[in-house]
């Protein structure tokens, strides 16, 4: 009984020092999207260095996180070693290129080509076929992303340049019809207001000129609600798109 009660406590143990160790790589993810390798590496160095995460998976994360920030910070050595460990999890791990530096890929290409013989033994152990030969440089993705200034664009403008066609269609013709209502309103109450007060047959009607009035503000508001919406997932779509494509 003794025994099953030391292993139930052994056990609890370990998940809860896995669940810290969960926490300690999401703390150091975000710390990565802030671009503070500094944090990375404190919040990761106790669990990696030794090795305390049970979890493959969690640990290749934490690897390629402390990797990736020692080499933009300069430590280079440092940073191959952390590589070197990641591809022995997983030898095809690849970096991704949209979010790390071309000079970080090119070095983690050159730990698994100095890996090669070391890769292919794990991978025949794993009944896995070996690398591949490298038959050239890795590719880099480049991106073109557009400036905040497209936010302004008017008529579902943003959105096409955004390649949102069907979001900017919608909002296109919201500001279209807000705008239509506008100027029907405006001239329903510029006609009405030119009529005299006094005529037989039908003069100045005031519920008419009021409901000109009514329609030319809500088409006013219509077409500015449009164009403030298509403003602002514009920027935040352009702003999204520069933060995958920036340099960590």
């Amino acid at each position: 009984m003794g025994a099953v009660w030391i292993l139930l406590v052994l056990a609890s143990s370990a998940n809860g020092g896995e669940e810290e160790a969960e926490k300690a790589v999401v703390t150091a993810k975000n710390a990565f999207e802030y671009r503070d390798f500094e944090a990375v590496l404190t919040a990761l160095e106790p669990w990696v260095h030794p090795p305390r995460i049970v979890s493959p998976k969690l640990m290749l994360e934490a690897r390629r996180l402390m990797g990736v920030s020692l080499h933009v910070l300069g430590q280079i050595p440092p940073a191959k070693e952390e590589f070197a460990q990641l591809l022995l999890l997983d030898p095809r791990h690849q970096l991704d290129p949209v979010v790390i530096p071309p000079q970080v890929i090119s070095t983690f290409e050159e730990v698994r080509a100095e890996m090669k013989e070391t890769l292919n033994r794990v991978l025949a152990e794993r009944g896995e076929k070996p690398l591949e030969e490298n038959t050239g440089p890795t590719k880099v993705e480049l991106r073109v992303v557009p400036s905040a200034a497209i936010a302004f664009i008017p008529f579902g403008g943003s959105q096409f340049a955004l390649d949102q066609p069907a979001l900017g269609t919608a909002l296109g013709l919201g500001q279209v019809a807000g705008l239509g209502l506008n100027l029907f309103g405006l001239i329903t109450a510029y006609n009405e207001a030119q009529k005299p007060t006094y005529e037989k047959g039908g003069g100045f009607d005031q519920g008419v000129y009021d409901r000109g009035l009514w329609l030319s503000v809500a088409g006013l508001v219509l077409w500015a609600g449009s164009y403030a919406v298509s403003g602002v997932l514009a920027y935040l779509e352009v702003n999204a798109q520069q933060a995958a494509a920036s340099v960590p």
